[in-house]
């Protein structure tokens, strides 16, 4: 028989006195009353394994409802919640099909989100890597394919007249940490 102990950390499934696996609660809590109802280990994994795809493309309908996220996002937060690669593969293959997952689509839209917000390219490209969203190679290929040294230095022009007459080594460093490349900074204010 199985025993569920319900923990703050998810549903510690017991069988024998032994834990044999630990569920999150938000995913299985529709299915808690099945999961009790299983006699035995092998019944319940062959549950698990029939229920983890349905419950992998509920999760992933209702994150891609709220907002874009590329397969990288998705990937991570499928793995912290438990569901297995194999189940995290058929899920965003499925989505990808369907239409709802276009990485290349949720990169562009990002990058000239930031753009518009008046970051530079450093900066933009060093956010793809901290979310996750893209490893350095392909960052910087993005950066290069939506960013040229034209929109960079109107961007840098838009700034200087947005800040005034500040000194020039204020004016360097604001736009260094806003992620632009030195040598148009500087060509710029010389």
């Amino acid at each position: 028989m199985i025993e569920v102990r319900i923990e703050r950390d998810g549903y510690h499934l017991m069988s024998g006195g032994e834990e044999v696996i630990c569920l999150d609660k938000m995913l299985y809590r529709r299915y808690l009353r099945e999961i009790k109802a299983c006699k035995s280990e092998a019944e319940l994994k062959s549950y698990l394994t029939e229920k983890e795809p349905t419950i992998a493309l509920g999760f992933v309908y209702r994150l891609l409802a709220q907002r874009g996220y590329i397969s990288l996002q998705l990937e991570a937060k499928l793995k912290g919640r438990g569901i297995s690669h194999a189940v995290i593969e058929g899920t965003l293959a499925k989505v990808k099909e369907q239409g709802y997952l276009n990485d290349e689509r949720e990169l562009e839209l990002f990058v000239k989100r930031k753009i518009e917000n008046g970051e530079g390219p450093y900066l933009i490209q060093s956010r793809l890597v901290k979310l996750k969203m893209a490893n350095p190679a392909a960052a910087a290929e993005w950066i290069s394919r939506l960013y040229g040294e034209e929109t960079e230095l109107k961007q840098i022009k838009g700034w200087l007249e947005r800040k005034g007459s500040s000194s020039k080594e204020k004016l360097f460093r604001f736009l260094k940490g806003k992620g632009f490349h030195e040598g148009l900074i500087r060509k710029i204010l010389l």
